[in-house]
């Protein structure tokens, strides 16, 4: 085949003098449907994959194979490789040209000793996994499904690019079948189909009415049982045993050690039934991002589960050793500092009451009844255990004092022997002292172990003294408080390391080691203790002071300093005649914010949010003066009834109606009116130095001092790379939020109800936003961008916020620049709102939602009624940023 032309075009389309030549260079691959080559096409010029049918293959295979063409070419995901056109060679071959990855598939990776499971850790291949995750998921948000997915079909560039392949076997499972969709239908599904080493029970049976993204969901649990085993699950000596295997779904047990929380994740994806599976790639992908997220975690209830095992199968004689009780105490503060790392290790909590309660019964059967009794305390009431320990302590206890009671009249008969009596003085004291010692001894030791799991617990309550409000002004003391009590030993716990370190230890360069496990444990469990409680006192405690003097300096530096303006801003709020936009609306002074004044193109009042930055001031002409000190801008939005959405023109609703747009996808409409209440609106997207003034860290891509297409990136860009869970947090303790969906495009149409908020006509955009325009392409803008080159926006990546003008609420870049988080999760609008802001109920399971568009997509997404949501609220990107809203807190 090497330099045959093949001539672009399908009978019925352009004359192939028209369309590109493609000149075959080399083999890459073949497959069972189709040869894959290297071909470059001279008229970009540009190499690219072009994909030829097998010879001889059957009209079904030709049509799958024509069928696999138009479904990829409809696709428009970074995860999904895309096809340019479909061609027919001079010999009436049909092919198919696609970009080209440099690259080579999951399965070469995965069998590389040097790129495996093995040497590049499970978390990098995980996170390959949540790449195809995210294209399936598209796929079937189309009402797609894949039906072959395996790592020999997933495609891994040279820059990490992961791309899903070969959808030969992709087919529609909308009911009733849809009539535009270019896929065949389950129902067509002629007998068994897959790949038998990974297929799903219903493709093993040809039962075609199964298919459903539960099917895909089977696949990626087979490949996650790769990747934990080293095999597919099903394997035999010939076909009919692998299929025989998959129909029943008979999965191999797990070789031992590896985590049980992905066992759990793998057989729920692999049951037999899919009804028992996730129902939902999206919930597939979020338990897996619940272990990456939680790892740590994980990883320390399982080796307090390991110690605690070890503990129980220890013979019951040597229940009392000091080696065992530091290894259930070891078992308990590893359970415990599990749980505080993630609260929702069920795991951990669990553990945590077993150890407990093996702790009490050793000390029982060791007669140290006051060890018990303080590990049966240490369940909760509900736990069964509990009262069954602490009913035997008591019964110990009687015992006990039995014992002691005859003891006494024992040793009174012998009172004549005076001898006897001293000797038996003497060892009964030295048997006290001894008791004595070693109860101190265990005090001791309890109370260390106290004081560790207290330094985790008071870093985790500081997380929750957010906002910095006057009402979190006492707890903020109770936890300083608490602090210090907790440093005040700190002294005792220096002494005690000492101590240790000197009675049994050796430095081994940096490191102090121990001959035995207990002692170890001991010294790195308490010098863990004090270098965290040395960063408490340092870090977390100077932070916590300063948010507490913040809350209570926060009335009076935003409210009383400013009482003039509070109260001109509330009179003019309120009167209908200087303020027509609010229609008499009375607010009163919102802690934490400082009034500006009106914007003199909106007449919206606008106000500085005092915790994020200096208050700017304006110029001559009334405008703001930003630099990169500037806190957050809230514009002061009025609620009301508002229109949401977009339809297709139709005779009623013909172009130029109110919310009529030819782009209108389904998920935009129907069209709806809402009610909102006033709200406040950030006026500019957060910027990186304010990100990087409150969080301490900057995790956008382009970074100030950078330059990108001869333009220099201040701290006035927008942050970027910031996950929804990030935003939503920092938000959160600035007393700020996501603006809700409803919100957003309210906000983002400022009144109008054209296509976009500049009007109908695309061209009406110059001036107002940042896309991917002519001055990207001619600056440096990647070649696989596509660009309106009847724009030019001046920058190829983001530029700095307000550099384009503001829309009629004065709010600027609400289209282009970077995409911008919701609160909202990705629903129809057929789902119920909440009252006030219209938070849309949604499954806890879809994905968040970003509207508005970056600086490298199309005019489609600057459109006011454009949303998008592919991805899980953990994805970043360099081109998705967020806003900041606020409530407005009515008198």
């Amino acid at each position: 085949k090497s330099g045959t032309e093949l001539p672009a075009g399908i009978s019925g389309q352009a004359p192939a003098a028209q369309v590109p030549v493609y000149e075959v260079v080399d083999e890459l691959g073949r497959g069972g449907m189709g040869i894959v080559y290297r071909a470059r096409q001279p008229s970009l010029p540009r190499e690219v994959a072009l994909k030829l049918a097998l010879p001889g293959q059957s009209e079904a295979s030709l049509s799958r194979f024509q069928a696999e063409a138009l479904v990829v070419g409809s696709f428009d995901h970074p995860n999904i490789v895309p096809v340019h056109e479909m061609v027919v060679s001079g010999e009436g071959e049909l092919a198919f040209a696609m970009k080209l990855v440099s690259g080579r598939s999951w399965q070469e990776l995965l069998q590389s000793p040097d790129e495996g499971v093995q040497a590049q850790g499970l978390a990098h291949h995980l996170g390959i996994l949540l790449s195809v995750c995210n294209a399936v998921e598209y796929a079937h948000s189309r009402h797609v499904t894949h039906n072959d997915l395996k790592p020999e079909n997933v495609m891994v560039g040279t820059f990490g690019e992961v791309l899903v392949m070969d959808w030969g076997l992709a087919m529609d499972f909308s009911d009733p079948p849809r009539s535009d969709s270019v896929a065949p239908h389950r129902s067509t599904l002629p007998g068994p189909c897959g790949t038998p080493s990974y297929i799903a029970p219903e493709l093993a049976s040809g039962r075609g009415d199964g298919i459903g993204p539960w099917t895909d969901v089977f696949l990626l649990g087979a490949v996650l049982y790769e990747l934990l085993t080293g095999k597919p699950p099903f394997v035999g000596a010939n076909l009919r045993e692998v299929l025989s295997k998959a129909v029943q779904a008979e999965i191999p047990a797990f070789p031992d050690g590896l985590s049980s929380t992905l066992q759990r994740i793998c057989r729920k994806a692999l049951s037999r039934l899919p009804a028992d599976r996730y129902q939902s790639v999206g919930e597939f992908r979020d338990a897996l991002e619940g272990y990456l997220d939680h790892r740590e975690s994980l990883a320390i209830s399982n080796s307090a589960l390991q110690t605690l095992e070890r503990c129980l199968a220890e013979p019951s004689a040597a229940a009392g050793s000091e080696r065992l009780y530091t290894d259930f105490a070891s078992a308990v503060a590893g359970f415990r500092q599990a749980f505080m790392l993630w609260k929702g290790n069920e795991e951990a909590q669990r553990g945590e009451e077993r150890a407990h309660v093996a702790f009490a019964e050793a000390a029982l059967q060791q007669g140290d009844v006051g060890l018990a009794e303080s590990e049966a305390l240490s369940l909760t009431i509900e736990q069964p255990e509990r009262a069954g320990l602490l009913d035997r302590v008591a019964r110990a206890r009687i015992e006990r004092t039995r014992r002691a009671r005859n003891e006494r009249l024992a040793r009174q008969g012998l009172a004549l022997a005076v001898v006897v009596i001293v000797i038996g003085l003497a060892v009964g004291y030295a048997l006290v002292s001894n008791q004595r010692r070693r109860a101190e001894r265990n005090l001791d030791n309890v109370m260390r172990l106290a004081d560790v799991q207290l330094v985790q617990a008071m870093t985790a309550q500081a997380d929750e003294l957010w906002p910095a409000l006057p009402e979190k002004v006492p707890a903020m003391d109770e936890w300083l408080a608490h602090c210090q009590k907790l440093l005040d030993r700190l002294s005792g716990h220096r002494r005690y390391l000492e101590w240790l370190r000197a009675d049994s230890g050796k430095k081994e360069g940096e490191r102090w080691v121990f001959d035995d496990q207990g002692s170890q444990w001991k010294h790195d469990t308490f010098t863990d203790m004090v270098e965290a409680a040395t960063l408490l006192e340092s870090n977390t405690m100077a932070d916590v002071r300063a948010r507490r003097s913040f809350a209570s300096t926060v009335q009076a530096a935003s409210i009383e300093a400013y009482r003039r303006q509070w109260d001109e801003a509330m009179d003019a709020i309120a009167d209908p005649v200087r303020s027509p936009a609010y229609g008499g609306l009375r607010i009163v002074p919102q802690i934490g914010l400082v009034p500006l004044g009106r914007d003199p193109d909106s007449g919206l009042w606008e106000f500085a949010h005092l915790q994020s930055g200096a208050i700017p001031e304006r110029d001559a002409d009334g405008r703001l003066v930003l630099d990169e000190a500037v806190g957050v801008v809230l514009v002061l939005l009025p609620g009301g009834r508002v229109t949401m959405g977009v339809r297709q023109p139709d005779a009623d609703h013909p172009l130029g109606s109110p919310h009529v747009d030819s782009k209108a996808r389904g998920s935009e409409g129907p069209v709806h009116e809402l009610v909102l209440d006033p709200f406040f609106m950030g006026k500019y997207e957060l910027t990186q130095a304010q990100w990087q003034r409150f969080s301490g860290g900057n995790p956008s891509a382009y970074l100030p001092g950078t330059e990108f297409g001869g333009q220099l990136v201040s701290g006035l860009n927008p942050v970027e790379q910031v996950r929804w869970r990030e935003v939503s947090q920092l938000l959160a303790r600035l007393d700020l939020q996501l603006s809700t969906e409803a919100q957003w495009e309210y906000s983002a149409r400022a009144g109008t109800s054209s296509v976009y908020w500049t009007g109908d006509e695309h061209q009406s955009l110059q001036g107002a936003l940042n896309i991917a325009d002519y001055y990207c392409k001619t600056h440096e803008g990647p070649g696989s961008w596509s660009y309106e080159e009847w724009l030019d926006d001046g920058y190829t990546v983001h530029a700095p916020v307000g550099s384009y003008r503001a829309n009629a609420f004065g709010l600027h870049d609400t289209a282009g620049n970077v995409w911008e988080w919701v609160e909202d999760r990705y629903t129809g609008y057929d789902r119920p709102v909440r009252a006030g802001d219209a938070l849309r109920e949604a499954p806890a399971e879809s994905p968040r939602v970003f509207r508005g568009g970056g600086f490298r997509a199309s005019r489609v997404h600057a459109r006011s009624a454009d949303r998008y949501s592919l991805y899980a609220h953990e994805f970043r990107a360099y081109d998705v940023g967020a806003r900041a809203a606020r409530r407005l807190d009515l008198p």
